[in-house]
């Protein structure tokens, strides 16, 4: 067995989350601020890059997994899954478009999702308002018993 590198603290699962939701928020706020290089007129009528603003998370209160999508128009989709009923889950989407988030739609829901810290939902474009979305879905009592499962939209993700 090898000791970690003198410094540094080996990767956890705990870390690795917290590393990418820093990483999806400075997507999300430079997704805001237009492309790279992207300039606006200042106060003082000169050129200058333009500052990234905050955008609210349509995800409700304990979601996790977020996933974001640029769609051929340079529109983000973002997939999460948020608790719903009693010890279920859902998997649901949302499209950010001119400022703001669409009303998140539900792409399934269950309490047989598989979950774990590696392995999440993703929706990805097809062409014209096609989307599709995967996930993981336990198939039996084993601890890797699981399945992926596909469902498609024909509106751009308000149905599935």
């Amino acid at each position: 067995m090898t000791s970690p590198t003198p410094g540094r603290t080996p990767a956890t699962p705990r870390r690795f989350l917290r590393r990418r939701a820093e990483m999806l928020i400075a997507l999300i706020l430079c997704s805001a601020a237009g492309p790279v290089g992207s300039v606006a007129e200042g106060a003082n009528g000169r050129a200058g890059l333009s500052v990234p603003m905050p955008i609210a998370s349509p995800a409700g209160v304990g979601s996790r997994e977020p996933n974001l999508a640029t769609l051929p128009d340079g529109r983000v989709v973002m997939t999460w899954l948020e608790p719903s009923g009693s010890a279920g889950m859902a998997l649901r989407c949302a499209t950010y478009d001119r400022g703001r988030w669409s009303q998140p739609s539900t792409i399934a829901a269950g309490d047989s999702f598989f979950v774990n810290w590696a392995d999440f939902p993703s929706v990805r474009p097809l062409g014209g308002h096609r989307l599709a979305a995967h996930w993981l879905w336990r198939s039996g009592a084993r601890t890797y018993a699981y399945e992926v499962r596909i469902s498609q939209s024909e509106d751009g993700g308000r149905t599935w």
